[in-house]
């Protein structure tokens, strides 16, 4: 399973708040998007669901922006990701039997149940605060702050997802066309 990219992204969004003043100050969408090498527009879709849920604050005017909505240490990465895309349950019959009409005799809900378990348990006892500590110590280590990518082909592409496909897939090829 992979988190779908507005988790990640909202995830990012928030912990780029924490870090850059967003607990006192706005941030501008445009600076945080910079910053994470995201794309503005698709930042402002991750940032709806996060405002609506009071996990940030839209600041309106000349020194407007984002703010957090709450304090880092009260801020869970459950509820960061739950708000972003939704509840977190691993198959659909786990928090509606209603939902399949074999839940009732599926020996595999007790699979689904216990990865679901474990990955609302994991983010739940962990804080926005908690990633802002890692990510201090990830700025104090040797190359622990990677410069934004850049664009080389004039596209305006800076290396995101489509690209890094690309070069997946160039690299699987020539890897066949070698007999690896």
């Amino acid at each position: 399973m992979r988190l779908p990219t507005k988790a990640r992204y909202g995830m990012r969004a928030m912990l780029d708040l924490a870090v850059n003043g967003g607990e006192t100050e706005p941030v501008l969408m445009r600076d945080i998007a910079a910053r994470q090498d995201l794309p503005e527009k698709y930042l402002e879709q991750v940032l709806i669901p996060l405002r609506n849920a009071g996990l940030v604050r839209g600041v309106r005017g000349a020194r407007g922006g984002y703010r957090l909505g709450r304090n880092p240490a009260d801020i869970s990465l459950l509820e960061i990701v739950e708000a972003s895309i939704g509840d977190l349950a691993m198959v659909d019959c786990t928090e509606d039997p209603a939902y399949c009409e074999r839940a009732d005799a599926c020996a595999t809900q007790v699979v689904w149940r216990e990865l679901t378990e474990a990955l609302r348990n994991t983010l739940g006892r962990r804080t926005l605060a908690d990633l802002v500590e890692v990510e201090k110590g990830i700025r104090g280590r040797p190359g622990g702050v990677r410069a934004p990518r850049q664009g080389s082909d004039g596209t305006g592409d800076k290396g995101g997802a489509s690209a890094r496909k690309k070069e997946r897939r160039a690299r699987g090829d020539a890897a066949a066309k070698h007999g690896r």
